[in-house]
């Protein structure tokens, strides 16, 4: 069990998309981002331990299996097999509003996108309370895990592609490659 001052480990792997920066505890993933995106999530600022590439390959710690799953997951992710996210620990977030956003972002189907109001309504009548566009918005601009917890499948009402801390453009680069790896390109 890790405590609150366990160590955090980072690893940085590739994807054809560019390099993700990826932090794990000994018990979970804490952050997945794009290396070069302007904005990492908050938890990036922890102080980090860089892995050996041998020891990502072979390491039997704890924070080194839970690498290891993020990287065979993002491996399967991007050779369009389309994994489950239950592959790789995740911390689950403090806030029932955004354990709910994650829930239902992670029941839309690959390739697929719903609006944010969209969701705000899904986690509204789950939850009881009253959530925003701009509250979901908001819980999604601060999802540390990119990819794992697909934000990048939530769009304007307008159908525009906007709000992804990755970047616009690998939004736009994510759905093409889920649309073509679903059927629907």
């Amino acid at each position: 069990m890790s405590s609150p001052h366990s160590p955090v480990f980072e690893a940085l792997l590739p994807t054809p998309l560019g390099p993700m920066v990826a932090l794990a505890s000994e018990a979970a993933l804490k952050c997945l981002y794009f290396a070069d995106q302007p904005h990492p999530p908050a938890l990036s600022h922890l102080p980090a331990s860089r892995l050996p590439a041998l020891f990502l390959s072979s390491g039997s710690s704890p924070a080194a299996r839970v690498l290891q799953a993020t990287s065979r997951w993002l491996d399967s992710y991007f050779a369009g097999e389309n994994p489950s996210a239950s592959l790789v620990a995740v911390g689950s977030p403090a806030s029932t509003v955004a354990q709910s956003v994650f829930s239902h972002l992670a029941a839309i189907p690959l390739g697929q996108t719903t609006t944010y109001q969209a969701l705000a309504h899904e986690v509204e009548v789950s939850t009881g309370k009253p959530t925003s566009a701009r509250g979901v918005a908001s819980v999604l601009a601060h999802n540390p895990v990119l990819l794992l917890r697909p934000c990048h499948r939530v769009v304007a009402s307008s159908g525009a592609l906007s709000g992804y801390s990755g970047g616009v453009k690998r939004k736009r680069e994510l759905l093409t490659l889920e649309r073509t790896w679903a059927g629907l390109a």
